[in-house]
């Protein structure tokens, strides 16, 4: 049933994204345009979070430039987000909330608005990185393992690939860290805090690995 509900509400999404993305280019999204037809790959070329003009070569690469197809990989990326919320809120709280989360973030008018967008500042791609940064990072606190925290600084700089807004990131983990261990005795608050530390060094390392891709 889970997976029948976020098919038919990802379909619906998608193809009605599809069917307004035929608008006129503007703001940001026609600079865009323009780098990516004529291959501004490079920091010096393109001053701007990289990842999406990136996805734009190529997608014009394989594609005629269109006003949809300049969208197509925002509206890709807003589409995945919809399940993605889902499994994030069945988490942390049950099946009925996280239907309804899927269902609000897919038709919601702000997320509609991101969607439409493939500029960096809130297009599809960094919403959906932000999102897989605190799956993975409450993964790790769940697991402690080491992929998991490696996966999370991979997310991390992804989603600072697409924009520095991403830094937001460190203060949400953060205060979801410390609400886990406020309730627990002193040895285990201080075992929390050094365990809390390696990992974060481990993530932060990750991102800063990721996100180093930027300058070249």
């Amino acid at each position: 049933k889970e997976i029948v509900f976020l098919s038919i509400i990802m379909s619906i999404v998608f193809l009605a994204q599809w069917y307004i993305a035929d608008r006129v280019l503007f703001g940001d999204d026609y600079i865009f345009a323009t780098l990516a037809e004529e291959n501004k790959f490079f920091f010096t070329e393109n001053a701007h979070p990289p990842l999406p003009v990136w996805s734009d070569i190529i997608i014009t690469e394989m594609l005629q430039l269109s006003n949809r197809t300049m969208r197509l990989t925002s509206i890709i990326f807003a589409t995945m987000t919809i399940p993605l919320v889902y499994v994030l809120t069945r988490k942390i709280m049950n099946k009925k909330a996280a239907m309804i989360a899927a269902m609000i973030v897919g038709f919601s008018a702000w997320h509609i608005r991101a969607s439409q967008m493939n500029s960096g500042s809130d297009g599809g791609m960094f919403t959906f990185f932000f999102y897989l940064t605190i799956y993975f990072f409450m993964r790790a606190l769940e697991t402690e393992g080491t992929k998991e925290k490696v996966a999370t600084g991979i997310a991390f700089g992804l989603t600072m690939l697409s924009k520095e807004t991403g830094i937001l990131l460190l203060p949400i983990c953060a205060g979801y860290y410390g609400y886990r261990i406020w309730n627990k005795e002193n040895r285990e608050i201080r075992k929390g805090i050094a365990s809390g530390m390696r990992s974060s060094a481990i993530i932060i390392f990750t991102a800063l690995i990721v996100w180093s891709i930027f300058p070249i």
